[in-house]
Parts: structure tokens; C-alpha cells; sequence
């Protein structure tokens, strides 16, 4: 016979004999290993989405390297509204996927996108003054504090 919870409407379930030390033990490894799983997950995609992230803001600077807009208005803005599409889509995809944020992860994300930030409005004094095989590597190079933060793990 199950008892009725007045406040809530519920039905509880009868009283059970109590758990074994052993029995105890099982269920907390086994919540162990479900937090664990879902920190490793939760890790792997602030990773994933920092490192194309990180890519997308170093690949804004090497656009309009190789699609000048002197040269070719239309290939420029259909090339940047590519970027911006990406950005967006990445975007939701990562809030719309994630479980949980490691511990610390958002401020390494947030100090790897302030560096990533800061390295790309300096990099801006070099546009129109570079090829584009240069701008790559300064694009690379743009994109390396926040690929870092993404990845980097706690000992």
C-alpha cells in the first residue's frame, strides 16, 4: 500500500529495508561516474567550441586579405556573411548542447577571448599592409589564446 503526500498529491513509496555499506558504496561511485562523464563531456565541447571559435575570429582577419573589398565588394560581404553565420550557428549550437561548464572553464574561456580580442584589434593596423599567406599566420596566431584556454585542463 502506497501512503499519499497531501501537499504535493504524490504517492510515496512504501518504506524499504535500509541499504547495505556495500549497496551505499555502489550508488555513490556510481553518481561518481555519472558527474565525471558529464565534466569530461562538458569539457570537450568548451574546447571544441573555443578552438572554432577561436578560428572564426582569426579567420575574420585573414578575410578580407584574400577577398578585398577594393577589389571585390559582393565576395567580400558574401565571405564576411558566411562568418557571421558561423558565428551564430556555432554559438547556439554550443548553448543549446551544453550540460555544464567546468569548473573554472568560463573564466579560461572568457581571459582566452578578452587575449584573442585584444591580439585582433592590434592585428587591425596590419590589414590592407599584408598577403595573405602573412595574414594566415597572424590569423593563427590571433586564434591561439582562446584555442588554449579552450583546451587547457586543470591538474
Amino acid at each position: 500500500m502506497t501512503e499519499s503526500s497531501p501537499e504535493h498529491g504524490v504517492e510515496a513509496a512504501p518504506p524499504e529495508r535500509p541499504l547495505t555499506p556495500a549497496e551505499q558504496l555502489a550508488l555513490l561511485e556510481g553518481s561518481h561516474a555519472k558527474l565525471a562523464a558529464v565534466r569530461t563531456r562538458a569539457h570537450r565541447r568548451l574546447a571544441w567550441f573555443a578552438t572554432a571559435l577561436g578560428l572564426l575570429i582569426g579567420a575574420a582577419h585573414v578575410v578580407p586579405s584574400v577577398f578585398r573589398p577594393d577589389a571585390s565588394l559582393p565576395a567580400f560581404l558574401t565571405a564576411m556573411g558566411v562568418y557571421v553565420v558561423a558565428v551564430l550557428v556555432l554559438t547556439v549550437w554550443y548553448l543549446r548542447t551544453r550540460t555544464a561548464t567546468t569548473l573554472g572553464g568560463g573564466r579560461r574561456y572568457l581571459l582566452g577571448l578578452a587575449i584573442t580580442m585584444v591580439l585582433y584589434a592590434g592585428a587591425l593596423t596590419l590589414l590592407g599592409r599584408e598577403t595573405w599567406p602573412v595574414a594566415l599566420v597572424v590569423g593563427l596566431v590571433i586564434a591561439a589564446p582562446l584555442v588554449i584556454a579552450g583546451w587547457w585542463r586543470r591538474a
